[in-house]
């Protein structure tokens, strides 16, 4: 990443592509095709001016991290099934106010309730997998 922005002068590519040339080995492309440029990760968490490099999907989404590098050098990781699903928290926040819109300003008791308010909706297979992670008495 130095030396992207030492001769490029901008702080971050809009592909990981643009890295290539700037590696100390020379590496194959194709390795970095699991890997995408975004703007933000989590809204809640995470300013959206901020750019990032992380993961496009996992190999086994039970199990595999999600590492995000962004512009100022740090990272970070996220496990489990919600780490794959782009911006869940902001997603999840938005669905608990929605649920909550609906239901009378009452919060939601389950994280399985606020699926079909997800946008999009929870996947039946996704929102399973969540509920197996889920602690009890969190939402």
């Amino acid at each position: 990443m130095d030396k992207f922005k030492a001769v490029t002068k901008r702080k971050f590519p809009s592909s990981v592509l643009e890295l290539v040339p700037y590696f100390e080995k020379p590496i194959d492309p194709a390795i970095l095709q699991r890997y995408k440029v975004t703007q933000r990760l989590e809204a809640n968490l995470i300013k959206p001016s901020i750019h990032f490099i992380t993961e496009t999907s996992p190999i086994d989404d039970e199990y595999d991290h999600r590492y995000n590098v962004h512009e100022g050098g740090g990272y970070g990781s996220a496990g489990g099934g919600t780490a794959w699903i782009d911006d869940f928290f902001g997603k999840l926040q938005k669905a608990g106010q929605e649920y909550a819109r609906n239901h009378g300003g009452n919060g939601p008791t389950s994280l399985g309730l606020l699926g079909p308010y997800m946008n999009p909706p929870l996947s039946p297979e996704k929102l399973t997998k969540l509920l197996n992670t889920e602690k009890p008495g969190k939402p």
